[in-house]
């Protein structure tokens, strides 16, 4: 398995529906300050983690 990033044409963006009525869109933008921003949640990590924890493929055969 190989991870692959979501491409859009309007990242960020979402649909707000409330309830009530009208639909709109809005971007949703982070303003939590953070203090340490983390390890990113993209496809090269993905990757990289798969290849760490991949191990060998052994033929067997069978008697």
């Amino acid at each position: 398995m190989e991870f692959e990033d979501r491409v859009s044409a309007n990242p960020n963006r979402v649909l707000i529906a409330p309830e009530s009525g009208d639909a709109f869109y809005a971007t949703v933008v982070r303003a939590d300050n953070p203090e340490k921003v983390g390890t990113p949640l993209t496809a090269d990590t993905f990757n990289e983690m798969m290849a760490v924890l991949r191990i060998p493929v052994m033929s067997a055969t069978l008697i």
